[in-house]
């Protein structure tokens, strides 16, 4: 699962402020022939 949510804010014509907030969720399952590689946590 993925999830970004981002605000640009002009200040005037040369600046501006970025707030940004993202989520990634990261799962793999490994097997080497039929037998669970790796650790759970």
């Amino acid at each position: 699962m993925v999830g970004q949510v981002g605000v640009d804010i002009a200040l005037n014509d040369a600046w501006s402020l970025n707030f940004d907030l993202r989520y990634v969720d990261i799962s793999s399952d490994v097997e080497v022939e039929g037998i669970d590689v790796g650790y759970t946590f």
